[in-house]
This record gives C-alpha cells, sequence and structure tokens, in this order.
C-alpha cells in the first residue's frame, strides 16, 4: 500500500477508536473503574497491525483494510470485558496483560491469514 495511503487511515482509524471508546471510559469512570491501562489498550492492536502492514507483512492489497474494523470489534470486546467484569483477576496486571496479548495476538494473526 502507498505510504501516504496508510498514514491517512491511521489518523482516521486512531481517530474512530477515540471517539468509540469515549462512552465506555466515562461509563467506567463513573464506577471508578478507569485505570492508565484503560487508555493505552484500545491502541496497541491497531498500531501493531500498521507497523506489520507498514513493514510489508502479509498481503499488500486495500481489501485488507477490512482487518481494521475486525481488530477494533475484538479489541472493544476484550477492553469492555476487562474494563467490566466481574471477576477480580481480569482487574490484575497479569488480567490486564492477557487481555493485550490476545487482542494484539488476534491483529498478528488477520494481518498473517486472512487474504491468503
Amino acid at each position: 500500500m502507498e505510504e501516504h495511503f496508510l498514514l491517512e487511515s491511521a489518523a482516521v482509524i486512531m481517530s474512530a477508536t477515540l471517539l468509540l471508546y469515549i462512552p465506555i471510559w466515562a461509563i467506567a469512570l463513573s464506577k471508578n473503574k478507569l485505570k492508565t491501562f484503560d487508555f493505552i489498550c484500545p491502541f496497541i492492536p491497531i498500531l501493531v497491525w500498521f507497523v506489520m502492514t507498514y513493514a510489508g507483512i502479509g498481503s499488500q492489497e486495500y481489501i485488507n483494510l477490512i482487518e481494521i474494523p475486525i481488530i477494533m470489534f475484538i479489541t472493544l470486546l476484550g477492553c469492555i470485558y476487562m474494563m467490566f467484569s466481574p471477576y477480580h483477576e481480569t482487574r490484575t496486571i497479569r488480567g490486564k496483560f492477557i487481555v493485550f496479548i490476545v487482542v494484539s495476538l488476534i491483529a498478528v494473526l488477520l494481518r498473517l491469514y486472512f487474504h491468503e
């Protein structure tokens, strides 16, 4: 993909991610469950995808942009589970790290095998 198009896409995707998470962060803040990691987690899997795409890993066609909403949706579910889980273990550093690894691994697998 062209570098210019990829950077424009990155700006749009990061803005959309931010807008998508504002209501979730507001609810978590009102329930006093919002931590610093909750602000970082939604952006990491998408950044992993962009770095892999920029490095030329995986198929380099515009149709692969469909991977981005899939990654955003899976990350959204993972972060919601992490923030509002009834299980206390999920709110620990270990639980957050596991959720982070799972959603990042999904982003990597999508980048590698989605359009083979």
